[in-house]
């Protein structure tokens, strides 16, 4: 099963998201409404651990008609979250990675993305970090971090 989670930095925050697959033989991503948000200075150790915890929360078989309803409930959770008013002030200021664990592989991958207004995230080619799945939390934490730096630089 393949699990994923998003981390967010936006206005000294990190929006430590998870993220859940739907049904179907094209699965559609979409955001749970787990959301935790840690100050940015927080310890890699514990940055590891709430990105774990997201894993945890991510789910695969999402019915189909459920995803909208979902999206839109932790989208409004996460612009509240973030002192935010509007997904496209959001988009335009914030740095992002995406995680996902293929449980089968043992592996976790950190993808750094490029942002720059709504609908305009892309993963930055051949920057991904991949790490065992089964490393410390503080070496998971470094990793995401180092990846927000990627993403930050764009």
């Amino acid at each position: 099963m393949k699990r994923l989670a998003k981390v967010d930095e936006l206005n000294g925050l990190l929006l430590v998201q998870s993220w859940s697959r739907s049904q179907g033989k094209f699965p559609i991503g979409v955001q749970n409404e787990w959301l935790e948000v840690a100050d940015g200075q927080v310890a890699d150790e514990s940055l590891g651990r709430l990105v774990r915890d997201a894993l945890g929360e991510s789910q695969t078989g999402i019915p189909i008609g459920n995803v909208r309803a979902l999206a839109a409930a932790a989208t409004r959770k996460t612009l509240s979250a973030a002192g935010v008013k509007s997904l496209a002030a959001y988009e335009r200021r914030v740095t992002r990675v995406f995680i996902s664990e293929q449980e089968d592989e043992g592996i976790v991958e950190i993808t750094p993305y490029r942002t720059g207004g709504k609908d305009d995230s892309t993963p930055i080619a051949g920057a991904e970090i991949r790490l065992a799945a089964d490393i410390d939390d503080g070496v998971l934490g470094s990793g995401i971090r180092q990846a927000l730096r990627i993403a930050n630089q764009g």
